[in-house]
Formats: structure tokens, C-alpha cells, sequence
């Protein structure tokens, strides 16, 4: 956890309660701090106090700024004011928490255990397979910041092994692939009583009729356009 306040009473004192709960606290007396923690720590909450002397628009961008992370950063907020427009203008930003000073660290760490409960979702399990590896790369990239366990295959050949033994609860195809097609990889796995209701996307350089009729007709759930791969 991230305390973000410049007033150290209160932190000193969760730092001291943490060790009984299991958290791990790091703390920041203004927004630069914060910025400068962030990124190399990543934490799993931040506890903000809003009344800080940058002021109240300050501590919202920030919040702002740790809910457009990917993932976001859940944010438990801290105020010695007691403001129904401020509560508003936090929930619409996307915190999760809001505490009135004065408060215990035992109040404190109840509600961040909440908040950490909630936000924390059960494990996906996601595979791909596409011959393209540098696809399978950029993608592992792109879901697994949310959480998401990612098997590829670059080998369509070796499909229903990895099937079997990745038990996955989304499966991803390239539509065009050499030898196996990912039409016919559906095809398999749509006939097959265990796996037949898995739910199957597609990925394509070409989303026009043509190819959405070809995959919808053999049960796919969606087809979206490859990522674009950075040279």
C-alpha cells in the first residue's frame, strides 16, 4: 500500500499496525513523491489524503491518474472534510474508498482489506494460438497487466495437447494459419462435448463480410482485428 499524506502521524502508526495485518506500506508526503513511488513499487492500493496542502484539484487529477493505469489502481481516499460533492466527484473519478479523519489504523486497514478483496479478480485463463509470434508477444503484453493468465501457441498442430493441458476459459484463433486453420481449430473444438461451449474470438488482418460470415458460422463468440505490432 501507497500512503500518499503529508501529515506522517497517522502513517507512522499504520506502518506500525501493517506487520499485523501483512501489508507492506510506503509512504509519500505530496503528489511528486507519489509520482516518483508509483511506477517503480506498482502498488496494490493507495490510501490519499484529499485535504493535502496542494490542494483538493490536485489530489482528484491524481486519483484520475491511478484509475486510467492499466490495471487501475485502487484508491482509498482520506479527508478531514466531510463534503458530499467531494464524495461524488471521488466515485465518478473511480475511488473505492472514502475515510473521515479522525480514524484508527484498525478502520483503515479494515476498509483497504475490502477494497483489495474486491478489486483483486478470480484468475482468467486465456489462450492464443496464432504462427505469428511476434502477435503472441504483443498480446501477452497487453492482457496479462489485467490479471489474465496467458498460454500461446505458435504450433496449431499442437492445438489439443495445449488445450488439455492449459484448460482455458477463452480461447483466441487467427482466423488464417498455415497446415490448421483457426476455422477449423473451432470446428474441433465445437464438436466436442467438453470443450463445445468454450467461448472462442477470433483474430484477423481482415474483418470484412467475407471473413465475419466464415467465423460466425462455425460458432465463433467475436472477431477482432490483430493488434498492431511496433517495429
Amino acid at each position: 500500500m501507497l500512503i500518499v499524506d503529508e501529515e506522517v502521524e497517522l502513517a507512522e502508526r499504520l506502518v506500525r499496525e501493517s506487520t499485523n495485518w501483512g501489508i507492506q506500506i510506503k509512504v509519500a508526503t505530496n503528489l511528486s513523491q507519489a509520482r516518483e513511488v508509483i511506477e517503480p513499487t506498482q502498488p496494490d492500493v493507495v490510501l490519499l489524503n484529499l485535504s493535502c496542502s496542494e490542494g483538493t484539484g490536485n489530489s482528484l487529477r491524481f486519483l484520475a491518474e491511478l484509475t486510467n493505469f492499466t490495471p487501475p489502481v485502487p484508491v482509498v481516499v482520506l479527508t478531514a472534510e466531510e463534503s458530499l460533492m467531494d464524495r461524488v466527484e471521488i466515485a465518478r473519478l473511480g475511488g473505492q474508498g472514502f475515510l473521515h479523519k479522525p480514524i484508527s489504523p484498525k478502520q483503515v486497514l479494515e476498509t483497504v482489506t475490502q477494497v483489495l478483496e474486491q478489486s483483486r479478480p478470480a484468475e482468467t485463463k486465456v489462450m492464443i494460438v496464432d504462427e505469428d509470434r511476434e502477435i503472441l508477444a504483443r498480446l501477452r503484453v497487453l492482457l496479462e497487466p489485467w490479471g489474465l493468465r496467458v498460454t500461446t501457441l505458435d504450433n496449431p498442430k499442437q492445438f489439443w495437447e495445449m488445450l488439455a493441458a492449459s484448460s482455458p476459459d477463452l480461447l483466441v484463433l487467427d482466423v488464417e494459419m498455415p497446415e490448421v486453420s483457426g476455422i477449423e481449430l473451432c470446428q474441433v473444438v465445437r464438436s466436442d462435448l467438453h470443450w463445445g461451449g468454450l467461448p472462442i474470438i477470433f483474430l484477423s488482418n481482415r474483418t470484412d463480410a467475407n471473413v465475419s460470415n466464415q467465423v460466425f458460422a462455425v460458432g465463433a463468440d467475436e472477431l477482432l482485428s490483430k493488434p498492431t505490432v511496433e517495429s
